[in-house]
């Protein structure tokens, strides 16, 4: 085992989960599902949407059942989210300054891809935030982070390694792709699994429980029919016996812009049509034979980019779009910012 891969085992080890209760609304303006009786996941929304607005942008807290140790599946918006989540009650049991919150809750960072949207937040933060924490990721995003941000010209460098000196606050750790890494998060692990962005990495994460259920995040990604790569079909077998199982809990997955809308102009995105296009490949894995072959996975739909014109909202116009598409079965959920959800 690597350094790096060792450090995360004693980290996950040291970390112990602390209970805490569950609250009964967890809507603003659109209902968000509820909380099931058997829910093995926490989710609290601290940003949404895809880009334009800077305090709304993609960041999820996770963790198991019970547990008040997260880690943050993206981090384009921290401190304001964890604020304005904490001012909604997302966080029953636990402090409401959002201070606290980072420095006590938030336990390691999993980045898919080192976009300003994706992790302006955490490098925000970084002053404030507590030492010793876990920045994981692929290998470019990693790289990215350091020679284009944590490099001292940008932002000091609060990671451990690169450009001198490296201030240490954060540890970062190299995942392997498609292999299972222990997270300091209560009783969590995770799997990296590349996707292509326009051409460029990014990663969905696979987090799983020892029991087995498990939640799938997926960072930004454009179809594999406009990005001509295997990356999505790769995941949808890795996951298809999970689904049948029951065992995923949720799939996370962005839906950008609203049809139509060239190809060419997707720039690494997906659309309603290609989410279906993308859901109608994953149910003839989980059963060919079976019309709702995905009627126990929820499907929450990420990164809706808001229009900077008077028109059409695009976050209702995806929801009617999706609305009309055979989802197999599966649920649409449309997170708000603060939101906490269980699944």
């Amino acid at each position: 085992m690597s350094r790096r891969l060792l450090h995360f085992a004693l980290l996950a080890l040291a970390c112990r989960p602390i209970a805490a209760p569950v609250p009964s609304d967890l809507s603003r303006t659109t209902p968000a599902p509820a909380a099931r009786e058997d829910a093995r996941f926490t989710v609290v929304v601290l940003g949404a949407q895809g880009g334009l607005v800077g305090d709304d942008l993609s960041a999820y807290l996770v963790a198991a059942r019970g547990s008040a140790g997260f880690v943050c599946l993206d981090a384009g918006t921290l401190y304001t989210g964890l604020a304005r989540a904490a001012a909604r009650g997302a966080f029953p049991g636990l402090p409401r300054d959002p201070g606290r919150l980072l420095r006590d809750h938030v336990r390691a960072y999993l980045l898919s891809h080192p976009h300003l949207d994706h992790l302006a937040g955490l490098v925000l933060a970084a002053p404030d935030d507590a030492p010793g924490k876990p920045i994981a990721g692929l290998a470019p995003t990693l790289a990215a982070l350091q020679g284009h941000l944590f490099n001292h010209a940008i932002w000091p460098n609060f990671a451990d390694a690169g450009a001198p000196p490296a201030l240490a606050r954060y540890t970062l750790l190299e995942l392997p792709p498609e292999r299972p890494v222990p997270l300091p998060a209560g009783d969590l692990s995770v799997e990296a699994w590349p996707l292509s962005h326009a051409g460029s990495p990014s990663t969905a994460f696979l987090l799983q429980q020892r029991d087995g259920s498990a939640l799938l995040y997926l960072g930004d990604t454009g179809p594999d029919a406009v990005e001509r790569t295997d990356r999505l079909a790769r995941l949808w077998r890795r996951i298809a016996p999970r689904i049948r199982t029951g065992t995923l809990r949720a799939l996370f997955v962005e839906v950008s812009y609203p049809d139509p809308r060239p190809d060419e102009q997707l720039f690494g995105h997906l659309t309603p049509k290609w989410l279906a296009a993308e859901l109608a490949a994953l149910a003839a894995l989980v059963d060919p034979n079976d019309p709702a072959a995905l009627r126990t996975l929820t499907v929450v739909v990420t990164h809706i980019k808001p229009s900077p014109t008077a028109g059409p909202d695009p976050r209702a116009e995806i929801q009617t779009q999706l609305a009309r598409t055979d989802t197999f079965g599966a649920r649409l959920v449309y997170p708000h910012q603060g939101d906490r959800l269980e699944f």
